[in-house]
């Protein structure tokens, strides 16, 4: 695919798209192409998404992609959504573990040596330094259980 074909089919996908064709393409022969690409959506979004070592998940979603930060040595499992102004950053030289299907609401911030369990939900504003078993709700500065998901 020529240069010019790429950037037409690049900025036809919507946001939460355009990572997950980053992804599929780097490993191929366009990675200088993608790496200018990435640069200039983190400055069109302010974001800083890379690729992360196991971030290459399906159905990754980013429905407000806006001021998001992800360590490059975070785990992201499948079907996770993150909203906008997001930070999962490493602590210690340790990083988080996000399970699938797990949303996390803006302005939250997860980091450290930590398990965010299948299934649970980050309320908006949270603080996360300890590990969130499956199907749980938390929420706030500490994140603490408010709920489970039935």
């Amino acid at each position: 695919m020529r240069l010019l074909e790429f950037k037409k089919v690049l900025h036809s996908f919507i946001p939460t798209h355009i990572y997950s064709l980053l992804v599929k393409v780097y490993n191929k022969n366009f990675r200088s192409i993608i790496e200018k690409q990435i640069i200039l959506y983190r400055i069109k979004r302010n974001c800083d998404v890379t690729f992360a070592k196991k971030l290459l998940s399906q159905g990754v979603q980013f429905p407000h992609p806006l001021g998001i930060v992800i360590n490059h040595d975070a785990i992201i499992g499948n079907n996770v959504i993150i909203h906008h102004h997001v930070t999962i950053g490493q602590k210690n030289g340790f990083n988080p573990i996000i399970q699938d299907n797990v949303e996390i609401y803006a302005h939250s911030i997860i980091f450290g040596k930590i398990i965010i369990g299948r299934g649970s939900i980050i309320g908006a504003g949270s603080v996360v330094t300890h590990s969130i078993p499956k199907n749980e709700i938390w929420a706030g500065n500490p994140a603490k259980k408010i709920g489970e998901k039935k």
